[in-house]
């Protein structure tokens, strides 16, 4: 008879043990190499208008992290998921907190992208008039 095998003790301290000095030192160089590589072709390509489009990207992605963070609440508390103001209208009762949930939900994408929006147009705009200021 074979006995059933127990998981390794060292895996799984490993698993539960946070990230060392070191190793945190040892990514942060890495990323810092790998981006100071994109900041000079960047600039290389684009000019002056590269750090418009790094602060934009970098806009984006967190923004856009924060438009899912209602969503996977809703799924997580309610259990549902809504994607567009017609999930709201078709599949809850008028009286449901669900219903509410979902205006809410939705609402706070949708301000959210009214926010990012500007500040990516702002931010381009501005540095496009400095560029033709400096170059003029």
């Amino acid at each position: 008879m074979t006995q059933p095998q127990e998981p390794p003790e060292q895996s799984q301290q490993l698993a539960s043990q946070p990230l060392t000095p070191l190793l945190k030192d040892r990514v942060d160089r890495w990323l810092e190499e790998k981006l100071d590589v994109l900041h000079v072709v960047g600039t290389r390509l684009l000019g002056g208008l590269w750090m418009t489009l790094f602060e934009s990207i970098q806009d984006a992605i967190v923004l856009g992290l924060l438009v899912k963070i209602p969503g996977l609440l809703s799924k997580w508390v309610i259990g549902q998921e809504f994607s567009g103001l017609d999930a709201c209208w078709l599949g809850n009762n008028e009286w449901s907190i669900a219903r509410y949930a979902c205006y809410a939900v939705v609402i706070s994408d949708y301000t959210l992208w009214a926010v990012i929006i500007p500040r990516i147009l702002y931010r381009c705009i501005r540095d496009l008039i400095a560029l033709l200021k400096k170059g003029g």
